[in-house]
């Protein structure tokens, strides 16, 4: 199992190659988490038994893009190459239909707004 350190530092990396300059994710993550726990438990539960650990969001309409880093160590180089191209894993929550959340890559632009 990776820990939480390892995932926030995987986290900055993804970030930092989509936006091109380093970034402290510190306690911007601590209020996702904290809000998705209080707010949106069922969503914390799918993140938390899938090991995913929830950096930043994304809203546009009615679905909400969390990115997110897993436990899945043999992907992170792959997955920073892909963050270089604004392809980033998430955890697509669907607003008005909850049962069509699912986890994948989405794109983004350098501003992380979604695009695809």
């Amino acid at each position: 199992m990776v820990s939480v350190e390892e995932k926030r530092v995987q986290a900055e990396k993804i970030l930092e190659s989509v936006l091109g300059f380093t970034v402290d994710i510190g306690i911007e993550v601590e209020v996702l988490q904290y809000f998705l726990k209080a707010n949106h438990p069922n969503v914390a539960k799918e993140l938390e038994e899938r090991g995913a650990y929830a950096y930043c969001a994304l809203r546009t309409k009615e679905l909400v893009s969390i990115l997110v880093v897993l436990d899945d160590t043999d992907r992170y180089q792959a997955d920073i190459e892909a963050a270089q191209e604004g392809y980033v894993y998430a955890y697509v929550y669907n607003i008005a239909r909850p049962e069509y959340s699912e986890f994948g890559t989405i794109k983004v632009d350098k501003k992380l707004n979604r695009i695809a």
